[in-house]
């Protein structure tokens, strides 16, 4: 009898001191996430009145990019956890949440003449925005790059002719990171005339006349040219355009946007070279668009599914616009829930087909599926490009992938239609398109492993060549 009752009084003691530990563990993670969330509100504070003003000071500018990388990382590691917490999924590491705690309150503690030197900083002119609207306009997260070309463009000229390569892989971010520069007024102020030239301007110049170019800009005030070069081969082109600039004796700055490598040596200062968003400086970008006005910690189980939702995106900047303005639009679990599924489903047959994510296929302009419909058949883009022309006046059926999402899009059957990716707010307005097709995805082979496999056959067999010239008729070979 009495080692019945030393074993219940031990089994009660221990239960009762894994209650104690329990309740004080939860407590304490309670008053951990208060705290990393005050945190994140004061940083939020000072970067927003940075936000606000122009920094020249690159000790200034390195402080704030240290401090905006804590504050993503706060908001990543608090809204896992408060995302897991909802879906009742264990967050393992709370040590995340301590490291976020003690990485914030060390910017903060030092930025004490930060603020004071940040006071003395003029303000930029702006009209109120909602933080969703605004980030729909601008580059999120390129503060820095922005600081960057500021800085090249304001600062006195040694040379008559100055340029600045701004590279990196395909929509990433470049042209909309120049045309959020060239909105500031201090740089319209600044030049006299800023002029776009497209790769194919460069060519029709050339073509006409040299004296062309030279009649684009003005002989007698300080100008700025944006130029955009879509491939390699067009070095050519602005090698000799080049050339004829430096024989005009006036200022003139060059922005030499690409996402071909070589251009980087093409610039008299170093290129700017433009990366990937980190996974929790994409995070805080979707979500804000996803939310808009909206307070995400109202809406857990939105939140999680935004989170994974963001995780599929890996850093596309396109589809994270039409999938947030989709969500946007509808907060029900339901709908939400429904996206969700789609990307996945998506991803999986993406993988399935090509072995690569998506945007992966972007950044190398090869085929990649736009749209999968239940029946088994895909929207195949063979071709992606942009234009600052609308559907409209070219004629073309305006099909955008809202419209298939929401099922109200007409599709051709047969033969190649455009699709309208998505279409910047910014100036120029630039529209993403693609070339597509309507196909069987049984009927998908990559055009590379087509190739892998035909090498394989045995030529010299005739009734191999048989066969293989009969399934070329059923098979489609997706043309990069």
């Amino acid at each position: 009898m009495d080692i019945l009752f030393s074993a219940l009084a031990s089994e009660i003691a221990s239960r009762t001191i894994s209650f104690i530990v329990a309740k004080y563990q939860k407590q304490t993670t309670m008053d951990k996430t208060i705290r990393l969330h005050q945190l994140l509100l004061r940083a939020r504070t000072i970067i927003e009145e940075a936000d606000g003003r122009h920094i020249s000071n690159q000790a200034m500018l390195l402080q704030l990019r240290q401090l905006r990388n804590a504050m993503y990382e706060g908001h990543y590691v608090l809204d896992t956890f408060k995302g897991q917490t909802e879906v009742n999924k264990p967050f393992n590491n709370l040590s995340k949440i301590q490291v976020s705690i003690e990485s914030l309150e060390s910017k903060i503690g030092d930025l004490k003449e930060f603020v004071v030197f940040l006071m003395d900083c003029p303000r930029f002119l702006r009209e109120p925005y909602n933080t969703y609207l605004f980030m729909e306009r601008c580059m999120f997260g390129r503060h820095v790059e922005k600081d960057h070309i500021i800085d090249f463009l304001m600062q006195p000229s040694s040379l008559s002719l100055e340029i600045l390569p701004v590279i990196g892989p395909r929509e990433i971010g470049k042209r909309t990171l120049v045309e959020h520069v060239l909105n500031k007024e201090m740089v319209q102020k600044h030049f006299s005339h800023i002029i776009r030239l497209s790769s194919d301007d460069l060519n029709n110049i050339e073509n006409d006349s040299t004296s062309k170019g030279h009649n684009l800009i003005s002989f007698t005030e300080r100008s700025l040219l944006v130029v955009e070069l879509e491939h390699e081969a067009d070095l050519v082109a602005w090698g000799r355009f080049r050339s004829s600039l430096s024989k005009i004796n006036i200022m003139i700055k060059v922005l030499l946007i690409s996402c071909v490598q070589k251009v980087s040596t093409s610039g008299t200062t170093g290129a700017l070279k433009l990366k990937r968003m980190r996974s929790d400086e994409f995070w805080n970008f979707f979500r804000t668009l996803c939310f808009g006005s909206e307070n995400p910690y109202e809406h857990q189980l939105l939140l999680s599914m935004a989170l994974k939702m963001a995780k599929l995106a890996k850093g596309d900047f396109v589809c994270a616009n039409i999938v947030s303005r989709l969500l946007r639009a509808n907060f029900s679990t339901e709908f939400w829930s429904h996206m969700l599924d789609r990307m996945i489903k998506g991803q999986r047959l993406h993988f399935h087909l090509f072995g690569e994510h998506a945007n992966d296929r972007v950044g190398k302009n090869r085929s990649h599926i736009v749209f999968d419909i239940a029946d088994g058949t895909i929207i195949l883009a063979n071709k992606i490009y942009t234009s600052t022309t609308s559907l409209e006046d070219t004629g073309v059926p305006k099909i955008t992938v809202e419209n298939l999402l929401n099922k109200t899009a007409i599709i051709p059957t047969e033969g190649n239609f455009e699709v309208l990716r998505w279409q910047s707010p910014i100036a120029p307005y630039y529209s993403y398109l693609g070339n597509c097709v309507n196909r069987k995805a049984s009927q998908v082979v990559p055009k590379e492993r087509y190739l892998k496999r035909k090498r394989k056959e045995d030529p010299g067999r005739e009734s191999k060549s048989s066969i293989l010239a009969k399934t070329i008729k059923t098979i489609i070979i997706c043309q990069e």
